[in-house]
């Protein structure tokens, strides 16, 4: 039922949020007759009978198993949840009939059977997602691109002794995460087809430097060394440990919510500069658990603030708020008081917290380059307890005092254990859902999240060059007063 204007603000930041995998920035567009307000009316000027869904049964085979297809889920969603996965099915007045628990899937092709056994399925039911399953040791795909020439086979050789790392072919049909290559001539002119070749972090990118590509041969500027440097020391001496962030990353955005979720929950960004919200995304009963999405445009020099409040009428929400870098480096925003971390990660109903908040140690200032970049509000109707504890005896091991911020980049990762690791923090995030998702025991190949039970929420940034000299301080300005500048954009970073 959402007006078309909604419907390509949240396609924009779809689009976006998949801008890191398949390269190629779209900003999707609609046109409405002058005057008309077309633009306030649903898709097809129709009211919809029924509420959204994630599927749709399809066809029920001789031996009852019910095939149905997932054109309603995210491409995050269905990175590997093949078995065990349960959806509810609705009757015509979406009420809840039963479950199906899905047993395989080819595409957006899905099967499986009733539960319980014997359920009236009919072509055309609607179906709700329940229970996602996540694979246990989800990893990331690298396509060996052409460009690294002899060295491929070094590479490939490597490649496939590092854990949650696939090397799969580069042919067209198969499906990688990201392309290993060097910034060669037929890369810069891709760049420059691309009209990315002015970009100051594409332009800082030494030519034939080793690094990695998006499927689109988009360089991720970050991932990218010297023009001397061999494919086997950029392995070993940077690229396995960014890779890692890499999977830790995806296996978190697949958690994202669908409309599926119960929790009503509210998140708006905004310039402590020009005041006011630029953006607001909000997950809520009053509207059908429909997901409102808004990309946030920020300028270069401004500072970031993010308010999270929770609309649930008589139950606690559990919030963590985690930066995503396009190049998987990740921060930990919020809980940041370490010392009581349960307490500052509940939030009661109707409450609201700002972050930073007055007494955290750290500013959210942009400083560039233009592009984008992602902050994942996690909110949870259960305890997030082995996440909280881990993060806690984390930051037992890092500086002392009260707000606090958990950076996981290139160069933390690599001076900690694995059980410090981003990949062990988010295993543990996915642990703690697996453990109250209320389904069949899940298998050690995989994690049960109950998507009732969570409201994962993206919210993409846009960085804009615009007007960067008259928004806010520079990063070394921010600092004198004792607080720190740990995140701004895409090259954030450089501020630590």
């Amino acid at each position: 039922a959402r007006p078309v204007a909604e419907s390509f603000i949240n396609l924009a930041r779809i689009t976006q949020s998949e801008i890191d995998k398949f390269g190629g920035a779209q900003n999707p567009i609609y046109f409405a007759k002058p005057n008309s307000g077309l633009e306030n009316r649903p898709p097809y000027l129709l009211q919809p009978q029924t509420n959204g869904a994630d599927a749709v049964v399809s066809n029920i085979r001789a031996d009852q198993v019910i095939e149905f297809w997932l054109g309603g889920m995210t491409p995050r969603a269905l990175e590997g949840g093949d078995i065990n996965s349960v959806f509810e099915v609705l009757d015509s007045s979406g009420n809840v009939a039963g479950e199906i628990a899905q047993e395989g899937r080819t595409g957006l092709l899905g099967y499986g059977k009733s539960q319980p056994a014997g359920l009236n399925v009919q072509p055309g039911m609607l179906m709700r997602e329940l229970i996602r399953a996540i694979p246990q040791d989800i990893g990331v795909r690298v396509g060996l691109h052409e460009s690294l020439g002899e060295e491929a086979g070094a590479a490939r050789q490597f490649l496939e002794s590092v854990n949650r790392v696939s090397v799969v072919d580069v042919n067209g049909s198969t499906d990688a995460d990201y392309l290993l290559g060097r910034f060669d001539g037929a890369a810069q002119t891709e760049a420059q087809q691309q009209g990315i070749d002015g970009m100051a972090d594409v332009q800082a990118i030494e030519a034939n430097g080793v690094g990695l590509f998006t499927n689109g041969l988009e360089p991720i500027p970050s991932t990218f060394g010297s023009q001397y440097e061999s494919v086997a020391i950029a392995l070993e001496q940077r690229l396995t440990t960014r890779l890692r962030l890499l999977a830790a990353k995806k296996a978190l955005k697949t958690i994202l919510s669908t409309d599926s979720s119960d929790l009503s929950v509210e998140v708006a960004v905004s310039s402590n500069q020009r005041g006011g919200i630029t953006a607001i995304q909000s997950q809520s009963l009053n509207d059908a658990g429909q997901a409102l999405a808004q990309v946030a445009q920020m300028r270069i020099g401004e500072e970031m603030s993010i308010q999270i409040t929770s609309q649930e009428p008589n139950r606690p929400l559990y919030v963590a708020v985690i930066a995503i870098e396009r190049d998987g480096d990740m921060y930990v925003y919020h809980p940041s008081y370490w010392d009581a971390a349960e307490a500052d990660a509940i939030l009661e109903p109707g409450e609201s917290v700002t972050i930073p908040k007055a007494d955290d140690q750290f500013y959210l200032p942009i400083q560039g380059p233009a592009g984008y970049f992602e902050v994942l509000v996690i909110a949870s109707s259960v305890q997030l307890r082995d996440t909280l504890r881990s993060l806690q005896r984390l930051s037992d091991r890092g500086p002392a005092g009260r707000g606090q911020l958990l950076l996981f980049t290139e160069e933390a990762e690599r001076s900690r254990g694995e059980d410090d690791s981003a990949l062990s923090i988010v295993g543990d995030i996915l642990g703690d859902f697996d453990r109250n998702a209320s389904a069949a025991p899940a298998s050690r190949q995989q994690r049960n999240v109950n998507t009732t039970q969570l409201a994962a929420i993206p919210i993409t940034i846009e960085v804009s060059e615009a007007n960067m000299s008259t928004a806010g301080s520079s990063c070394s300005e921010r600092t004198n007063d004792g607080k720190v500048a740990p995140y701004t954009s895409i090259a954030l970073k450089r501020c630590l």
